[in-house]
């Protein structure tokens, strides 16, 4: 969302923010504080005083950023501060708050719904969904590091031999499930001359996928594990990548699309549900079609065959990805918040029409 908010039309828009996190001093926040009209810290008042404060600023549409995540803002928004509420990218679900959130911002993948229209109904879902023409999801492609800093060597982060094949998926480890981690393991034993690349929450989890990658038959020195490092260092390590392999239930939401940032292919398998199909979406707005696949075995097999026989493909999709970063779907804030804006006006019009019904 970063810059998101510094690029809404002034023309038409007047953007508040409320702040309900405590200050951490960090980039991001001074960043938000600075290209917003008006910064408002809220971290400290009870929900009750925040939808005083929203209400007495006026608001027209309000958005939340978290659905349920843990500083979510359900109980200000149960107070209807705001004639139209919305939700946003924070949870991949709904809020299941039907009265209190009218309406969620989505897209044609994550919510497979007619490609002609703007909003629609889903299954599941107790908001009116507001569909985005590409990603729902928003991705700037300036980040916080100069691309000529040094890059650790492979052997300092413990991905050898040189000339392996680096299979990737950053996700938190609890997006790791038995079935999703089994077909790693057939890959890489088809694959001799690979490793896995994968990030490290906890030691615990650690051995336990150490252990069961031995069981599988994979060595435990096939398996690397990145510990977390600030964000530009986090990227920059991504350049000893060959391919993302995306999760099942769970998949890649922000890692896939540092992984397109830094030019490193994913390979997806959209699922049932909106969690499930994030990469299908990203993927798709990136313009890496041939990356999304429709069952596990096509998963499997696509993966081998870029790591052995159709190099040459993987390579083509890793020269686009970095060529084609400027005026890639995915990484134009600025269309996306017209976009955005379109869907707004839409919104705020059917709210005039309908007498002040959301």
């Amino acid at each position: 969302m970063l810059q998101v908010y510094g690029s809404h039309s002034r023309d038409q828009y007047k953007i508040y923010c409320y702040a309900n996190g405590a200050d951490d001093k960090s980039h991001e926040r001074q960043v938000v504080k600075q290209t917003c009209d008006v910064f408002r810290e809220t971290d400290m008042l009870t929900p009750l005083d925040t939808a005083q404060t929203i209400a007495a600023d006026e608001i027209d549409l309000l958005i939340d950023t978290d659905g349920h995540h843990a500083f979510n803002n359900l109980e200000v928004l149960a107070l209807r501060p705001a004639p139209v509420q919305i939700t946003m990218l924070g949870f991949p679900a709904s809020t299941g708050a039907k009265g209190v959130v009218d309406y969620m911002i989505s897209d044609h993948v994550v919510t497979p719904l007619p490609i002609s229209d703007w909003k629609g109904t889903y299954p599941g879902f107790s908001e009116t969904l507001l569909l985005m023409p590409h990603s729902y999801q928003p991705q700037d492609w300036i980040f916080p590091t100069n691309p000529a800093e040094p890059v650790a060597t492979r052997q300092e982060l413990g991905l050898v031999p040189e000339d392996a094949f680096v299979f990737v998926c950053f996700n938190r480890n609890d997006k790791l499930e038995p079935t999703v981690f089994g077909a790693w393991m057939e890959i890489l034993n088809r694959v001799p001359n690979s490793i896995l690349w994968l990030f490290e929450s906890h030691k615990s989890a650690t051995a336990n996928l150490i252990k069961t990658a031995e069981k599988a038959g994979v060595a435990a020195n096939r398996l690397a594990f990145a510990p977390r490092l600030p964000k530009p260092q986090h990227l920059l390590r991504h350049k000893h990548a060959d391919l993302f392999l995306d999760t099942l239930i769970y998949g890649a939401h922000t890692t896939t699309t540092d992984a397109l940032l830094m030019g490193i292919p994913v390979l997806t398998l959209p699922g049932d549900t909106f969690a499930s199909r994030v990469g299908c979406s990203l993927a798709r707005a990136a313009g890496l079609h041939d990356f999304v696949v429709k069952s596990l075995p096509e998963y499997i097999e696509r993966a081998v065959a870029l790591a052995t026989t159709d190099r040459p493909r993987l390579e083509a999709a890793k020269a686009e990805l970095l060529e084609r970063k400027p005026d890639n779907h995915l990484f134009r804030t600025k269309d996306y918040v017209l976009s955005m804006e379109k869907l707004l006006e839409n919104v705020w019009r059917d709210w005039q029409t309908s007498g002040g019904k959301a």
